[in-house]
């Protein structure tokens, strides 16, 4: 899942390598449900214990071939579902899958236990959980399918690992291979954006053109006409926000000025899902704010092993 323009948004930012060797006594932090859907669509025919001992067995052989690397992997859960994703779960709700990932959970992590590998079930989504691992130094780099944690603000970001390959070969975002345009007033790319705007512009163009934490995109908007809008916009008014967004729609026709105060606050609640969340901190083993340190409780060791 993740932003409707998929990896293809920040190739300019990703490039080819392995894990093995390139990623040696690194610690990397997991979207382990990524690993449990995937184990589970491999068997395509069986029992449903048949298809939760390939997600089972997916997870674990996977964590092994990085500790192999010489990689440790802390492996994180998705924990309750928020509301700023209903759609995502609305669509997945009627799926076997689903249903197996949430009632199944604690066979796997009965698994996970015994094989002695390190796991987080986050109070929420993956997502922030592994952006805030990775901004804390608890780990190096997060793998994951996932363009969120780009989104998010992740720095080093594994993704498409050829597990059948001894190396394992994989693509690597890094926040390093984001370079300066030549001309600050030319952004032509999506990793430009970031670059030259930041990642609150990302995020609006995310949410205006399509990805989990937004309840329907901006009508009429697709990844590029909605990345055309956000630099229109920016030449126009000198800066991006929802509002002088939403009004530049609207002088556009793109949205009906009857409908602007039901976008902007759309867009709002799509933002307040990248911007808002709860996460725990291993090491104090507190659940917190994302992105501030008040603490909302304490002593939450069941979200760890």
């Amino acid at each position: 899942m993740g932003v409707d323009a998929g990896w293809k948004a920040f190739d300019d930012a990703v490039v080819r390598s392995t894990i093995v060797g390139a990623f040696a006594n690194a610690k990397a932090g997991v979207d382990a449900n990524i690993w449990i859907h995937q184990g589970w669509a491999m068997r395509k025919t069986g029992s449903v214990q048949d298809r939760l001992n390939s997600a089972v067995d997916t997870v674990i052989s996977r964590a092994t071939k990085l500790v192999n690397a010489a990689v440790f992997p802390v492996l994180v859960f998705e924990g309750a579902r928020t509301t700023h994703k209903k759609e995502t779960h609305a669509k997945r709700a009627g799926a076997i899958g689903e249903k197996y990932e949430r009632c199944y959970l604690p066979r796997i992590l009965n698994e996970v236990r015994e094989r002695g590998f390190v796991y987080v079930v986050a109070p929420n989504e993956s997502d922030h959980q592994l952006k805030f691992m990775e901004s804390s130094g608890l780990v190096d780099f997060v793998l994951t399918e996932d363009t969120d944690a780009v989104v998010l603000g992740c720095a080093n970001v594994v993704h498409k690992v050829s597990w059948g390959v001894s190396t394992l070969k994989c693509n690597v975002f890094n926040r390093n291979n984001v370079r300066m345009p030549v001309d600050m007033n030319a952004v032509n790319t999506v990793v430009e954006l970031m670059c030259v705007h930041g990642d609150a512009a990302v995020r609006l163009w995310a949410v205006a053109s399509g990805c989990d934490y937004r309840d329907g995109k901006v009508p009429g908007l697709g990844p590029q006409t909605a990345f055309d809008a956000i630099v229109a916009c920016i030449r126009s008014a000198g800066t991006v926000n929802i509002r002088s967004f939403v009004k530049y729609l609207v002088l556009k026709k793109v949205v009906a000025a009857s409908d602007e105060d039901t976008q902007i606050c759309k867009l709002e609640e799509g933002m307040a899902g990248f911007e808002r969340a709860v996460v725990y901190d291993i090491r104090t083993k507190e659940r917190r704010w994302l992105n501030d340190n008040t603490v909302l409780s304490a002593n939450h060791s069941e979200n760890e092993e």
